[in-house]
């Protein structure tokens, strides 16, 4: 699969996932990947939460990169066999 360049929130929305979802719940993410977001003040442990960011704001949390980020986008689109981008 190629890498996600759809934002964040959007990614969200598409995945189909409900607001409610936890992040660390997603297949094939480890702990590298939603442990700084959970950390983060105020903490992004849901799929609702990260409606309300932007890639740019994500990559500027500590520990958390664009690799991190594209990892986060793939595992949410597909959770459910969700569309690709």
């Amino acid at each position: 699969m190629s890498t996600p360049t759809t934002e964040i929130a959007d990614v969200a929305i598409a995945s189909g996932l409900p607001d409610d979802h936890p992040i660390k719940d997603l297949p094939g993410l480890t702990f590298h990947v939603w442990k700084p977001l959970e950390k983060n003040d105020p903490p992004i442990t849901t799929i609702g939460d990260l409606k309300g960011w932007t890639d740019a704001t994500l990559v500027q949390i500590a520990q958390f990169g664009a690799t991190r980020l594209d990892k986060l986008k793939t595992a949410m689109l597909t959770a459910f066999n969700g569309p690709t981008f």
